[in-house]
């Protein structure tokens, strides 16, 4: 991958072509030398958050971890350095000592997955901060983070997969009944026929008992990768869990988890984050085996009705601030006969209209303050209040003091407007 870069980093001037991908490894080439002391720093983090991977926190089971560990991390530099494909990756030998040890003490595939993460969360950590200390341009360093961090997903996406694949393999019953696949276990928490919470979080490598964020993901260019995307949701939300289904090409769930509630200010959050070439939908919180299927179906709600929307594109669209629109346009027939109806000759298609609608739309939305909305609009506010008075006259009156029907079918406008 190479863009363009105009005046980064100290003494640069003009505009040259960077290599992202070789940029990427001769900063890994740099770390190459500190394997051991990184990896003593991941292990740290990782016993700290979860310690079920040795459970009598003897010698030996920190030795194993720490052997897993700098095989990864070896892993991770070698394939940033030397350009590796990450999807190619497959669990260290030191990995599959310690997944029999985490057994032995009586952990699962879902404590193990955990450690991962973990471990994904040290790593990515370090490597941030070794570019932190680099020299490099903000330009440079928004690229080399962005598709470093895409790496570090798929190797790690990739080896927690392989992971799963070879403890069912060592493990075939695993405490789950008749051997439970992941699609199964998926399908009975989202059909809600009684699943037993402890054989599906086993199954999908994820704890069902948290809080969940769903997310429904659809692929609108091939070019856009849906992972990578998810990650990032997950990282902004603060998400210490992740669970990611690709039910057919194109379509891709996942769910979020944490063991606090995800706050409105999060999920807010969210609806800020650019997605190229993506359309996503993000349910509402929700906790436990319930809250998994709640939000899921939240999720692909709001991913339906911002499909309506003009813009829907490259966003993010959370449930709460579709959820209206699309009760309001169950039924479009109707719901269109209605806005036409309150907004009569305001609702004609036209460039003019458009404009005004849209004005109006922000004039409410901003409490009727005419600088705010101009400020917003980029226009002057004696423009918004010319722009008002059109608006009035094609209302054939004042604006009412309760505007709530005229908000009701202004949004049914804006989401009944592409289709």
């Amino acid at each position: 991958m190479t863009v363009r870069s105009e005046g980064q980093g100290p003494g640069a001037s003009g505009t040259a072509e960077l290599d992202v991908p070789e940029l990427v490894q001769r900063l890994a080439r740099d770390l190459l030398p500190r394997i051991g002391e990184l990896a003593d720093r991941v292990v740290d983090d990782v016993v700290t958050a979860v310690p079920e991977l040795a459970p009598s926190g003897s010698d030996e089971e920190l030795v194993a971890i720490r052997e897993s560990t700098e095989q990864n991390v070896g892993a991770i530099l070698s394939m940033l350095a030397f350009g590796v494909v990450p999807g190619a990756a497959e669990p260290p030998v030191g990995t599959i000592k310690v997944i029999r040890q985490a057994v032995a003490g009586g952990g699962d595939l879902v404590t193990m997955l955990r450690g991962f993460r973990m471990g994904h969360r040290a790593v990515s950590a370090l490597w941030l901060e070794h570019l932190g200390d680099a020299e490099l341009g903000d330009r440079e360093r928004h690229e080399v983070v962005r598709y470093s961090s895409e790496r570090l997903f798929t190797y790690f996406d990739g080896v927690s997969e392989q992971m799963a694949e070879r403890y069912r393999q060592e493990y075939p019953d695993g405490g789950v009944r008749g051997g439970t696949s992941r699609r199964q276990a998926l399908d009975d928490l989202l059909t809600g026929d009684d699943p037993d919470v402890d054989a599906a979080s086993l199954s999908l490598g994820y704890d069902v008992r948290l809080h969940h964020l769903g997310v429904v993901v659809t692929l609108l260019d091939h070019g856009a990768d849906p992972r990578a995307a998810i990650e990032r949701l997950a990282t902004a939300a603060g998400a210490t869990a992740v669970l990611t289904q690709t039910i057919v090409p194109g379509s891709t769930w996942a769910w979020l988890g944490a063991p606090a509630p995800f706050t409105l200010e999060q999920v807010d959050a969210l609806a800020a984050l650019t997605v190229d070439g993506l359309r996503v939908g993000v349910g509402d919180d929700g906790r436990g085996p319930a809250g998994f299927r709640l939000t899921h179906e939240q999720a692909r709600d709001a991913e339906r009705y911002a499909r309506a929307g003009a813009g829907s594109a490259g966003h993010v669209h959370p449930h709460r601030r579709v959820e209206l629109a699309g009760l309001l346009c169950a039924d479009p027939t109707r719901a269109r006969r209605l806005a036409e109806a309150r907004l009569g000759a305001l609702a004609v298609r036209e460039e003019a209209t458009d404009r005004l609608r849209e004005t109006l739309r922000t004039y409410l939305a901003c409490g009727r303050n005419k600088a705010r909305t101009g400020e917003v609009l980029h226009v002057h506010q004696k423009t918004v209040a010319y722009r008002l008075v059109r608006v009035e006259t094609l209302l054939g009156g004042p604006l009412p003091d309760d505007c709530g029907e005229l908000e009701a079918a202004l949004l049914i406008d804006r989401t009944l407007d592409c289709t």
